[in-house]
């Protein structure tokens, strides 16, 4: 069933509304996608300016937001950001914010800690919680648990780290307790892959995902560095570089090379072909808690838990945005939790304690 078309018939009379009497709402989202874009780079070429002041958009409770700690942000098809708290699901359309408990009526099963985001092919929003995944219907807005069971008969059940969709429709969930899973959205099946080394019987859990524009799927781990997936056999590669024993809960591509967050260590740049890891050579941002990485073409963007870090490895140059509270307009909290980039280049980040910029 295709969510779309009626999900566009079912907001028709949302848009006309926001088309005849809401110009303000109507552009919202692309002026905050201009200014950030003025602020965070443009297209031409442009080098960090360490004097250089940024401003930004705040969105909190005082808004309406569910939570002011917002864990996961997305975007979907027609434009609506989706925000992620610690406590339910909102959507914002640029003027107001719309709050979503999620909870499968049917089930009895529901979770309001929303770690994770991602809207499918189909248009269906897929939100993963504390207590497994559900995937919300636009059209009828009724939440589903997801309930299929893996080949070894495991249900999602846990904490969901992170949800992607491949090139080939597969959907990637990475949950922490239980493994790295893949689901075919053709053959409704589930497969989970492990990354127990086969010369242990330690398992080490998966914290992050990182699928490469040839379709290789890389997993970070808590504690034994990076593994390759090898998806005609099943099995985890782990690869023995100075990535090995550290806890890798962020990647991000970064052209040839992919992007790693350490926890607590280094943000490293690693060459698949190679094998090979080096340092980012942007001395600021090492040795704090990484906890997301967003490359636009020119510049990393690096949320830390002591402000946003932004570095451009050609020209040599970092700088550290942070929270000042003499400036109203300024990041509203140091300690950040996640980066989404819409589609218009705008920069939206969840922090820890005071909503979204």
């Amino acid at each position: 069933m295709n969510y779309l078309i009626k999900r566009e018939q079912n907001e028709r009379a949302h848009f006309a509304e926001r088309e005849n009497g809401g110009m303000k709402s109507k552009n919202f989202l692309r002026t905050m996608a201009i200014v950030m874009m003025m602020a965070l780079g443009g297209q031409n070429g442009w080098a960090i300016d360490a004097n250089l002041v940024y401003y930004f958009t705040h969105l909190d409770n005082r808004n309406g937001l569910s939570e002011n700690c917002v864990k996961s942000i997305t975007q979907d098809c027609l434009g609506f950001v989706w925000l992620g708290t610690k406590n339910g699901l909102d959507r914002f359309d640029g003027r107001h914010l719309k709050h979503y408990s999620v909870n499968d009526l049917a089930s009895g099963r529901g979770n309001h800690n929303i770690s994770a985001l991602m809207e499918d092919a189909e248009g269906q929003i897929w939100v993963g919680t504390d207590k497994g995944v559900f995937v919300l219907n636009p059209v009828s807005e009724t939440f589903t648990s997801f309930d299929v069971a893996s080949q070894d008969g495991i249900q999602i059940r846990n904490w969901i780290a992170q949800i992607a969709q491949d090139k080939s429709g597969h959907i990637w969930i990475v949950s922490p307790g239980e493994g790295v899973f893949r689901y075919d959205t053709r053959a409704k099946s589930l497969q989970r892959y492990s990354t127990r080394r086969p010369t242990e019987d330690a398992t080490y859990d998966p914290q992050s995902i990182c699928i490469r524009p040839n379709g290789d799927v890389w997993i970070g781990t808590d504690g034994q560095g990076l593994f390759l997936l090898d998806q005609s056999t099943g099995r985890m590669k782990q690869f023995t570089t100075d990535l090995q024993g550290q806890d890798i809960y962020t990647m991000a591509n970064y052209g040839d090379w992919i992007l790693i967050g350490e926890h607590e260590g280094q943000l490293k740049k690693f060459n698949p072909q190679t094998g090979e890891a080096h340092v980012v050579e942007a001395s600021g941002v090492h040795y704090k808690v990484i906890r997301a990485i967003d490359y636009d073409g020119e510049n990393i963007f690096v949320a830390t838990q002591d402000g946003l870090y932004i570095i451009n490895e050609q020209q040599h140059q970092e700088q550290r945005v942070h929270e000042d509270g003499i400036i109203p307009n300024s990041l509203s909290d140091n300690m950040l939790y996640t980066l989404f980039r819409d589609r218009e280049g705008g920069l939206w980040i969840g922090t820890m304690q005071s909503g979204v910029n």
